[in-house]
């Protein structure tokens, strides 16, 4: 159950700060806005200054062998999918919890694909596709590590004292709030798997999938908790109230939900863990699979302003 005081910080902090990646890919390539990426920034370079610690006590998280191609193409389409179910994972859970009733269709729509992916017969089929001319995950490690937490240290400072602070659109906390809040909660969990070396990385993904395998995991624990930290956001800032939309809608978000929760099953993850859990160490995995999402997101919106 301790893994749920991580879960309630994550959960309050990106309500507070409208922390959803669907908005903040696309907000900082056309609109040159950077507030909600540069929560993602702030947190990772939190997790990197601690990474030393994890790489030398040999309790990194874990990443099977993938096949790079899946990896990417499901990367792609997560990105591209984002916008249909109306946000990425982290960004669907804070609005469901604020009583958006289109975002629990979309909710309802991933936990769906998580139940299909990996509670049934294709699971076998999904792990045989990514172990096709699997690679490992390559990553910093020796003396490499050290240099690396001393430049995220650096980055870290620098954004936090020599750039401008600023709140994403209609939320209640800064960017480096909420980053520093989030990247607390990454550090946080990462430090209770010192203890607990079968927890899975942090995610939204192997809670879903554990609750789905009846398996009262430590990441069950952390996503319930997150969601409960984001409904107490909601409450205590009066944002709570059910919001209703034509039936079409509650259709494209079921439907848009599945298939990034398809989407993200094909890359073996979503853009909370592989940016919060394995961007830290400068994962290969990660970096593909964030870039495959960015590209996505970008393509999708680009298809968007041409034929709109």
């Amino acid at each position: 159950m301790e893994f749920m005081i991580p879960g309630l910080i994550l959960g309050f902090a990106a309500s507070r700060g409208r922390f959803c990646l669907n908005s903040g890919f696309a907000d900082a390539a056309f609109k040159a806005d950077f507030r909600k990426v540069n929560i993602l920034l702030v947190a990772v370079l939190i997790q990197s200054v601690f990474a030393v610690i994890y790489v030398f006590h040999g309790s990194i998280p874990a990443l099977a062998p993938l096949n790079l191609l899946v990896l990417a193409v499901g990367g792609f389409l997560f990105g591209m999918v984002m916008p249909v179910s109306g946000g990425c994972p982290g960004g669907i859970m804070f609005k469901a919890t604020e009583g958006q009733l289109p975002a629990i269709s979309a909710l309802t729509g991933f936990l769906l694909a998580m139940g299909v992916f990996y509670a049934t017969p294709v699971a076998a089929q999904l792990e045989s596709l990514h172990g096709y001319y699997a690679v490992g995950d390559v990553r910093i490690v020796g003396t490499g590590i050290f240099i690396w937490s001393a430049i995220a240290f650096v980055l870290l400072a620098y954004l936090l004292f020599f750039v401008k602070d600023a709140r994403p659109e209609g939320a209640k906390w800064s960017w480096k709030q909420a980053g520093m809040a989030i990247g607390a909660a990454a550090v946080i969990y990462s430090s209770l798997s010192l203890m607990r070396p079968g927890a899975a990385p942090l995610g939204f993904m192997p809670g879903f999938i554990s609750a789905w395998n009846l398996r009262l995991a430590p990441e069950v624990w952390f996503v319930g908790a997150a969601f409960a930290g984001a409904t107490v956001a909601a409450v205590t800032k009066g944002g709570f109230s059910f919001q209703h939309a034509p039936f079409s809608v509650y259709l494209k978000r079921l439907v848009g939900g599945f298939f990034l929760g398809a989407a993200a099953s094909l890359a073996a993850g979503c853009n909370v863990g592989y940016g919060l859990t394995f961007l830290p160490y400068l994962s290969l995995h990660a970096l593909i699979a964030m870039t495959a999402i960015f590209l996505g997101r970008i393509t999708s919106e680009k298809i968007k302003r041409r034929f709109s």
